[in-house]
């Protein structure tokens, strides 16, 4: 009983600080197509609310939101898995494949409750969601085809592997690389290579400038492409840079380095986020707090603000993270 009053009293919370962030105009609002500076106000006062998927000591596939120092877990399948998150208008998303081995993706209020499973395709991977203008947009394989799905609409095509979803002014963009392994993006299905080998991992537009992270064959690194001139920024020599995030003009990396370290960079700058070993694999970054999700050196889920660990259970994995500011 106790246990269910502070569940409760959590979520109560939870829904105040939710209600706080009608101001709020970053990925995932209502109002937003990600093409301002990001997100309003300073980081004075702020609190926030920590969205982030993975896969728990139990091998769940699940989500865990924290808020005020209290964690809650919502487990969305045993054995399945859950590979990327974004909230939008209330509403948690997250993709993966169920404990069938299907690709699907979760819808769940934020408030809590029964998690709706989307199935997308009898299997084969989601790894990536983007929310927009109320649809839900997810990208990875179809049985063993490429594949992204605009609900559970799927566009199926050839020789080409998608790791990341954007849209952008209603523009669909896919990161990856193509049949010759080479990393590229895609902007309504036109393709543009930013490297003769390696992957990209992730992309973002910011200001209608389209940022990929990723791996070039030899280096950690991010590519920014401009009016069609394609520019690449080395981050480590071996290593490989999974998520980018632009906030305010600057670029934010994470993965890991040619050490091995967990790491994000701001700009070209490193941020070693463990002693040794670990994974970051996913950054969200808001007003100028990063935020950063992986494995630290222990092999436990966990996410940092900055540099401080927040462990979200012994073992496991954290995938993705979004944040949302309250005041």
């Amino acid at each position: 009983m106790k246990n269910k009053m502070i569940f409760s009293g959590f979520l109560a919370f939870l829904a105040f600080l939710l209600a706080s962030c009608s101001q709020y105009t970053g990925p995932g609002s209502t109002n937003s197509t990600l093409t301002s500076s990001g997100f309003p106000g300073s980081s004075s006062g702020a609190v926030y609310t920590v969205f982030t998927a993975g896969i728990d000591r139990g091998n769940n596939a699940c989500y865990w939101i924290t808020a005020a120092g209290a964690t809650v877990e919502t487990v969305l399948a045993s054995g399945g898995t859950a590979n990327s998150i974004f909230v939008n208008n209330g509403t948690v998303y997250v993709a993966g494949t169920d404990s069938s081995g299907e690709v699907c993706y979760w819808t769940n209020p934020v408030s809590g409750g029964a998690p709706a499973e989307n199935v997308l395709a009898p299997s084969g991977t989601a790894n990536s969601i983007f929310v927009y203008n109320g649809s839900a947009y997810t990208s990875g394989r179809s049985v063993s085809q490429p594949c992204y799905w605009v609900g559970s609409n799927p566009n199926l095509l050839n020789n080409r592997n998608f790791n990341n979803i954007f849209i952008y002014n209603g523009i669909i963009y896919l990161a990856g690389s193509d049949g010759n392994y080479n990393a590229c993006f895609w902007a309504s299905g036109t393709e543009t290579q930013l490297a003769n080998s390696g992957t990209a991992n992730s992309i973002f537009i910011f200001s209608g400038i389209i940022y990929c992270a990723g791996f070039d064959g030899s280096q950690a690194c991010y590519w920014t492409n401009a009016s069609g001139i394609t520019i690449e920024t080395p981050l480590s020599a071996g290593g490989t840079a999974r998520s980018i995030f632009v906030n305010n003009g600057t670029v934010y990396t994470a993965g890991n380095d040619g050490s091995g370290y967990a790491i994000y960079w701001a700009g070209i700058s490193g941020n070693r986020l463990t002693s040794g070993g670990g994974t970051a694999r996913s950054i969200f970054v808001c007003n100028g707090n990063v935020f950063t999700a992986g494995t630290d050196g222990s092999g436990n889920a966990c996410y940092w603000n900055g540099t401080s660990e927040t462990q979200l259970t012994g073992g496991g994995q954290a995938t993705s993270i979004f944040v949302l500011p309250s005041y």
